[in-house]
């Protein structure tokens, strides 16, 4: 069962009805269509941004699906020189230093949770990596917003 609306899980699920036959349906169609990948053809989805940042960095997600399943999340930043954050040893000790938390470890949660919970709505922020979680929720709707339509590629603007 789909996990990613925790409350209409509960609602529908948990032992009561909702009186409201409305916010009942609204929280079924939510569980019923909000997760389901069913309709996205097998293959790997990536959204990013149009342009890069102020420091010449550029994140991307990448997502591939499955048999209807999500079954691999890649976020990461490319610089426009070509390297990733996720593996840039300054950018790591910088970001270390004053968030406690280095990129890959960051995006590898984001990453994971993505794959558990099916909606980057409900990813929760990254401690440390307030930006970076943000973005990733951005990047994740207009991924899959895409992918629905059968596009392999966003990409929107900042």
């Amino acid at each position: 069962m789909c996990r990613c609306i925790p409350s209409c899980y509960t609602a529908a699920l948990g032992g009561f009805m909702v009186k409201r036959g409305g916010a009942f349906a609204l929280c079924l169609a939510v569980l019923l269509g909000a997760c389901s990948f069913s309709s996205i053809p097998n293959g790997t989805y990536r959204a990013t941004y149009q342009d890069f940042d102020e420091n010449g960095w550029k994140d991307f997600l990448e997502v591939t699906f499955d048999g209807g399943k999500m079954v691999q999340v890649v976020y990461d930043y490319q610089h426009k020189e070509g390297r990733f954050k996720s593996q840039d040893a300054d950018y790591h000790r910088v970001m270390y230093a004053s968030s406690g938390i280095g990129p890959e470890k960051a995006f590898r949660e984001l990453a994971d949770a993505l794959l558990e919970k099916g909606n980057p709505e409900m990813v929760d922020v990254v401690t440390g990596a307030t930006v970076s979680s943000q973005s990733f929720r951005r990047l994740g709707a207009a991924l899959l917003q895409s992918a629905r339509r059968g596009e392999k590629e966003a990409i929107i603007s900042r």
